[in-house]
C-alpha cells in the first residue's frame, strides 16, 4: 500500500513539474510562432502600416521613440530581438546598426535604400522607402501582391495630396526664414516650399559637428533684427537658452520619430500633417 501511494505522489510530483515547464515555455513557443516583423524606427513601420492588408504581421519597433538614432546605445534586449525577427528593416545609416551588421546580417535583414538618412522626411524618400517596402511585401506574399500595390497607389496618392496642400498652405510664408536645430526637417520644410531654411547647431549632436562662431552670430543677428521668427526644436535640440536671450523668438516642437502618434493604417499621413500644422502655426504666430 505504502509503495502504491509513493508511485502515485511521484508520479503526481512530474506530472506537476512538466506542467510547470510547459507554463514557462509556452510564451517563447508562441513568440516563435509568431511572424515578427522588426523595423529599426517607428516612422519605417508606419509606411509598412499603411501598405499593409488585413491580416498583415504587426510591426515592432527597435529604437525607442524618444531617443536619437544617430547615437542609441543598442541594449542585449535590443540584439535579441534583432536576431529573434523574422525579418528586420532598417536604413543602413543607424547608429550602432551599422557595427552589429556585420555580426550578424543575413537573409533576415532588409537594407531599405531611401536616398539620405532621412529619407522618411523627403517627399522623394518617402516614394523610393514606399516602393521598396511594397516589392518586398508583394515578393513575400505574392497571393496579396495586388492588393498591396492598390494600397501602394491609394498612399501615394495621398502623400502628394498632402504635400500640395501644404505647399499652397506655406506659399505666403515661402520666402520666410526658418531655423532647425537638425538636418532632418531641411528637405520637409524645402518640399513644403519654404526657400529659406537656416540650420543652428550650437553644439556637438546628431553625429554633426557645430556650426561656425561666424555662423552663429550671423543666424542671432538675424534674429536680434526679427527676420528669423521661428525655430523649431526637437525632442533632443532645444532652443531654451537662444528664446531667452531673444524672447520674440517663437520655439515649437516637431516630433521627428512619431513617438505621439498611434500606430495605425493612416498614422504616416497624420505624422506628416502634424509636423506641417506646427510649422504653419508658428509662421502665422498662432503659437
Amino acid at each position: 500500500m505504502l509503495a502504491i501511494m509513493y508511485r502515485v505522489n511521484f508520479l503526481t510530483s512530474q506530472c506537476l513539474k512538466l506542467g510547470l515547464a510547459i507554463m514557462l515555455l509556452l510564451p517563447q513557443l508562441l513568440v516563435a510562432q509568431e511572424s515578427t516583423l522588426l523595423f529599426s524606427i517607428k516612422p519605417l513601420a508606419m509606411l509598412y502600416q499603411s501598405l499593409a492588408i488585413e491580416g498583415s504581421p504587426r510591426p515592432e519597433v527597435l529604437f525607442k521613440q524618444n531617443k536619437n538614432p544617430h547615437d542609441y546605445q543598442l541594449s542585449v534586449n535590443d540584439i535579441q530581438r534583432v536576431q529573434q525577427a523574422q525579418a528586420f528593416y532598417w536604413l543602413g545609416t543607424e547608429a550602432n546598426l551599422q557595427k552589429l551588421s556585420q555580426r550578424l546580417k543575413n537573409q533576415h535583414w532588409h537594407q531599405l535604400n531611401g536616398l539620405h538618412e532621412h529619407a522618411w522626411l523627403d517627399k522623394k524618400g518617402i516614394d523610393a522607402l514606399v516602393a521598396q517596402l511594397s516589392d518586398m511585401m508583394q515578393k513575400n506574399a505574392p497571393a496579396n501582391a495586388g492588393h498591396i500595390q492598390q494600397k501602394q497607389t491609394s498612399f501615394s496618392r495621398q502623400i502628394h495630396g498632402r504635400f500640395a496642400y501644404w505647399q499652397k498652405q506655406f506659399k505666403p510664408f515661402a520666402e520666410t526664414p526658418i531655423l532647425l536645430g537638425h538636418s532632418a526637417f531641411a528637405t520637409f520644410a524645402k518640399d513644403m516650399g519654404l526657400h529659406h531654411v537656416e540650420i543652428y547647431r550650437s553644439g556637438h549632436s546628431h553625429g554633426h559637428k557645430a556650426s561656425g562662431m561666424h555662423d552663429l552670430l550671423d543666424l542671432q543677428k538675424e534674429i536680434a533684427e526679427g527676420h528669423i521668427r521661428c525655430a523649431f526644436a526637437e525632442p533632443d535640440i532645444s532652443f531654451e537658452k537662444l528664446q531667452r536671450r531673444y524672447p520674440a523668438l517663437k520655439v515649437a516642437m516637431l516630433d521627428p520619430m512619431a513617438q505621439n502618434m498611434d500606430m495605425t493604417a493612416n498614422a504616416f499621413i497624420h505624422y506628416i500633417d502634424a509636423n506641417a500644422a506646427t510649422m504653419h502655426q508658428c509662421l502665422k504666430g498662432e503659437l
